[in-house]
């Protein structure tokens, strides 16, 4: 399976592990932009890189910081690794395996 491939699926992971939890989600595909997924619930406005068996890198980190002080969204990188999904606070670097944990100690 090709690594495009890979991503995409893990983007549909995400899109519906939001919508689970009741968010309004967007997935902003091939734009190349900051976020892949953005997510939308009670004026919380999240936005999600996704990444498949590596972390996002120092650049990648920083624009979404820039995005929080700049809009407001809430960045969050989700990594898959080894079937795994890991959920980083992009603003204090905490780990969760479970999204809420992040959610309810921002």
């Amino acid at each position: 399976m090709s690594s495009y491939r890979k991503g995409y699926l893990f983007e549909r992971k995400v899109v519906e592990i939001l919508k689970s939890f009741g968010f309004y989600v967007v997935r902003s595909a091939g734009s190349h932009g900051v976020f892949d997924v953005i997510g939308i619930k009670h004026g919380l406005v999240i936005g999600v890189q996704c990444k498949v068996n590596r972390n996002p890198t120092r650049d990648e980190m920083k624009a979404m910081a820039n995005a929080y002080h700049d809009f407001g969204i809430f960045p969050i990188a989700a990594v898959r690794k080894k079937r795994n999904i890991f959920w980083i606070n992009v603003l204090t670097g905490d780990v969760a395996n479970d999204l809420r944990v992040l959610l309810d100690n921002r």
